[in-house]
């Protein structure tokens, strides 16, 4: 059952300082795509610190500019007309993800109230942004077996439910991405690696120019009179 939630200490401050980085991450986000004069100092910054490892950057101070510029236009073109669909599909998968965690504690007699499964798992979810291994793996086992823990977890079923997880997650999604990647290749995955365009129904016509392109391969066929 969900109740009030008697953490540790450390939990409490981990909490309010994953809060607070969060908050400043989103912001700083949000006012890279929304000010010029703001991602041009992110872009500074980037420079200052990919510097002494890039020779692309040491010889051409541009390089991280045009990243920083390029990201932007792509987030701003992909979010600002599909952001409704993919705030839903994001809150989807997250609910359907701590459905299968809260299935791997309850399957291994994990028997911590709901409000602290959610605060592994939402720690978990911090964690896979640490790409010191593909997707978090390892670590992400570690650190919530290791927050279950402390919110009053017995230690096997803490690990077992973490690994029961991963095990889950990654037999779900998978074999649907795999699905996806050959259902994409199949339709234009060849023809764009291989350099050609793609099928005419993927490309959309610009406004006000419908059937142009049909226009001039009649007109190429027919000939002149």
């Amino acid at each position: 059952m969900a109740g009030p939630l008697d953490a540790p200490d450390a939990v409490v401050t981990g909490a309010w300082v994953a809060g607070a980085v969060g908050t400043g991450v989103v912001a700083l986000t949000t006012l890279v795509l929304l000010s010029d004069r703001v991602s041009a100092v992110v872009a500074a910054g980037v420079r200052v610190v990919a510097r002494p490892f890039s020779r692309q950057v040491r010889a051409s101070g541009s390089t991280a500019d045009r990243v920083v510029v390029d990201q932007r236009r792509r987030i701003l073109e992909t979010v600002g007309s599909r952001w409704a669909t993919m705030t839903l599909g994001m809150a989807g998968q997250f609910v359907l993800l701590f459905g299968l965690y809260w299935v791997a504690a309850r399957s291994v007699g994990m028997d911590l109230p709901v409000a602290a499964l959610v605060c592994a798992y939402t720690f978990r979810q911090l964690l896979t942004v640490l790409a010191v291994t593909p997707g978090g793996l390892g670590v992400t086992e570690v650190g919530t077996a290791g927050v279950l823990v402390l919110l009053g977890g017995d230690a096997g079923a803490a690990s077992a439910t973490a690994l029961l997880y991963a095990v889950y997650a990654h037999l779900l999604v998978v074999p649907f991405g795999l699905a996806a990647l050959a259902h994409w290749w199949s339709r234009s995955g060849r023809a764009l690696v291989g350099g050609q365009p793609g099928p005419a129904e993927t490309v959309p016509a610009l406004p006000g120019r419908r059937g142009t392109q049909d226009d001039s391969r009649r007109s190429r066929r027919d000939g002149p009179g």
